[in-house]
C-alpha cells in the first residue's frame, strides 16, 4: 500500500481512481459509432442523444473499472502501485468508498440508458444489457472471465463492438452488422492495452491462480500476440475498405481516406513494438512499464485518424 505522505491534487486522485487513461477506449467507440451512423448510415445527428450515450458509456466503464479493482486487490493481484493501477492499491479510497463509486456511476449510466431506450428504441436496451452483463462477468465476485483467460474477449466485445453498435443504434434506432465490423480494428487495440497489463503481471497472476491470455501463452508468444493486435487493426481496416467492392452483399464500405489517414499512426505503432522488446532486458524493463500508457495513447491516435478519415470523406468527398 502507498503511504501518500503528501496528498495528491483532487484531479490527479480522480484520474487514478477512475483509471482515466482507459476511458478513451469507451469514449471513442461512442464517437466512432455516431460518426458512422451519420456519415455512412445517413442518420440525422441527435446531439443530446450523443452526449447522453457518451456519459452513460463512460460512467459504466468507471463502474466496471472500480469493481475490477476491488477483486484484483482482494485476490492479491494488485498489491503495489504500478502504472495503470486503481485508487484502492494507491490507498486513495477504501473498499467501502469504492462500492459507493460503483453504485453512483452505475445508477447514472443505467438511468441514462433507460431514458435512451424510451426515447429511441428497444434495440438500445438489448445492446446496453449485453454490455452490462459482460461488464459484471468480467470480475464476477473474483471468479469472472478475466481470471479465466477470457478477459480479452470480454473487452473486445464491450469496448469496441458493443460500444460502436450502441452509438449507431442511438442515432439510427436500429441494428446493423456494419458498425460492429467497423468496431473490430479499435477493439483489437483495446485488447492490446489489456494484454500489456496482463503481460506485465504474468508472474503475479500465476502466484494467485489467475489466468490471462498472456499467462496462458507465455512470455515469448505474448510478443507475437501484441504484434498481431497492433498491426491487425490496420489489416482489418484495409479489408473493410476493399472487401465490399468484391462482394455481392449490399454492405457499405469504408472510404479509402480512413486507411490513408491511419498511415500517419504507423510510426507510433513501430514505437510500441520497440518498447515491447524492452521487457527482455532487466536494464530496459522500466521502459517496458511505460508501454501500457503508450498503447492507450496509440488507441487514441488510431481512433482519431479513423474518425477523421470518415469526416474528411464526408466533407470533401476525397475518395469513395
Amino acid at each position: 500500500m502507498s503511504s501518500n505522505p503528501q496528498p495528491l491534487p483532487f484531479f490527479q486522485k480522480l484520474i487514478i481512481i477512475t483509471r482515466a487513461y482507459s476511458l478513451t477506449t469507451s469514449s471513442f467507440s461512442v464517437v466512432q459509432g455516431t460518426v458512422l451512423a451519420v456519415f455512412i448510415g445517413k442518420a440525422s445527428f441527435h446531439e443530446l442523444h450523443f452526449l447522453l450515450a457518451l456519459i452513460a458509456m463512460v460512467t459504466l466503464h468507471i463502474s466496471a473499472n472500480i469493481l475490477s479493482d476491488i477483486y484484483d486487490f482482494r485476490k492479491g493481484i494488485d498489491t503495489e502501485p504500478l502504472p495503470g493501477g486503481g485508487g484502492i492499491v494507491y490507498d486513495l479510497i477504501t473498499i467501502r468508498q469504492a462500492k459507493l463509486w460503483i453504485a453512483a456511476t452505475f445508477l447514472i449510466g443505467t438511468g441514462i440508458g433507460l431514458y435512451l431506450t424510451l426515447a429511441v428504441s428497444m434495440t438500445v436496451l438489448w445492446i446496453g444489457l449485453a454490455g452490462i452483463v459482460l461488464g459484471f462477468l468480467y470480475p464476477a465476485m473474483g471468479h469472472g472471465l478475466k481470471y479465466h483467460a477470457l478477459g480479452d474477449l470480454c473487452v473486445f466485445l464491450v469496448f469496441g463492438i458493443l460500444g460502436t453498435l450502441g452509438a449507431w443504434a442511438v442515432q439510427t434506432g436500429g441494428f446493423s452488422w456494419f458498425p460492429m465490423l467497423c468496431g473490430i480494428p479499435s477493439s483489437l487495440l483495446v485488447v492490446a492495452i489489456l494484454h500489456v497489463n496482463n503481460w506485465r503481471d504474468i508472474e503475479r497472476d500465476a502466484e494467485v491462480g489467475a489466468k490471462s491470455v498472456a499467462s496462458a501463452i507465455g512470455d515469448k508468444a505474448s510478443y507475437a500476440y501484441f504484434y498481431v493486435l497492433v498491426f491487425g487493426a490496420y489489416l482489418l481496416t484495409a479489408l473493410l475498405v476493399v472487401m465490399p467492392h468484391f462482394s455481392d452483399q449490399q454492405m457499405p464500405s469504408l472510404p479509402v481516406s480512413c486507411l490513408l489517414l491511419l498511415l500517419l499512426s504507423i510510426p507510433q505503432a513501430v514505437k510500441l513494438v520497440r518498447m515491447s522488446r524492452m521487457k527482455r532486458n532487466p536494464e530496459t524493463y522500466p521502459v517496458f512499464l511505460g508501454l501500457l500508457e503508450q498503447t492507450a495513447k496509440f488507441h487514441t491516435i488510431f481512433s482519431l485518424c479513423f474518425i477523421a478519415g470518415l469526416i474528411v470523406n464526408f466533407l470533401y468527398g476525397v475518395i469513395e
